[in-house]
C-alpha cells in the first residue's frame, strides 16, 4: 500500500443491523465489541473482541483481527461511524454495520459473561496462587518493572496464537493496568475456551 498508494478511502456507510443479520454472518466477520469494559463482561456475543473505544481502538483492532476482515461494532453511546473512521485510516475499511441492542440474545441466554472482581478480591486471590492461575497481560517490560509474585505474563496478543499461561482446573484471573487489556484478555480466553 505505501509503494502503491493506498486507494480513497471508501464511503463510511454503517448501517445498523437486526438480531437476525447479524446471526447470518456468523463466521464470516469479527464482532469488535466497543462498549464501556463493565458492559462488555455483563454481556456480549460469544466470540467478540472487547477493545473498548478510545484512544488505542484502531491499533488493538489493527493488532488482533485479520487485515481486511469484514467487521461488526457492538456499540451503547458509541459512534460507530467515528469508530470505522478511526479503522479505516489503517486499512480496515470493510465495516458491514453495527448493533446497539443486545436483548434479543440477553432473552435467548446467548451471551457470554464474566465477573469482574473488587481489588481487594483479587488481592486474596493473588495471595493463594495455588487454587487461582494470575495471568497478567501487561506488556513485558512492565512485568519486568514489577509483578505479583506466582503471577504468569502473557502479554494480550500473544493469547492469539497460544492462551496457556493458566493451570487447567484452576480460576483464572486476569490482570493489566487499567482493565482495557484484561477485557480484550478475557474475550480471547473465552473464545478459546480457556475460561466459562
Amino acid at each position: 500500500i505505501n509503494l502503491m498508494g493506498p486507494p480513497p478511502m471508501p464511503p463510511l456507510d454503517v448501517p445498523e443491523l437486526t438480531g437476525p443479520q447479524v446471526d447470518a454472518l456468523a463466521g464470516k466477520v469479527q464482532l469488535v465489541d466497543a462498549r464501556p469494559r463493565r458492559s462488555f463482561a455483563a454481556g456480549h456475543l460469544p466470540g467478540s473482541l472487547g477493545i473498548e473505544a478510545g484512544d488505542g481502538f484502531a491499533s488493538w483492532v489493527g493488532w488482533l483481527t485479520e487485515f481486511g476482515s469484514p467487521l461488526v461494532f457492538v456499540v451503547e453511546e458509541e459512534d460507530p461511524r467515528a469508530l470505522a473512521k478511526d479503522v479505516a485510516r489503517i486499512g480496515f475499511d470493510r465495516v458491514v454495520g453495527f448493533v446497539r441492542d443486545l436483548t434479543p440474545w440477553a432473552r435467548q441466554g446467548e451471551l457470554s459473561s464474566y465477573r469482574v472482581a473488587p481489588l481487594e478480591e483479587f488481592g486474596a486471590a493473588a495471595r493463594d496462587p495455588a487454587k487461582h492461575s494470575i495471568l497478567d497481560v501487561r506488556a513485558p517490560g512492565e512485568w519486568a518493572g514489577a509483578h505479583i509474585p506466582g503471577s504468569v505474563n502473557r502479554y494480550v496478543p500473544d493469547l492469539l496464537d497460544e492462551p496457556r499461561g493458566y493451570e487447567p482446573g484452576a480460576e483464572v484471573w486476569v490482570a493489566c493496568e487499567s482493565g482495557f487489556r484484561s477485557t480484550i484478555a478475557a474475550g480471547l480466553l473465552q473464545r478459546q475456551g480457556a475460561i466459562p
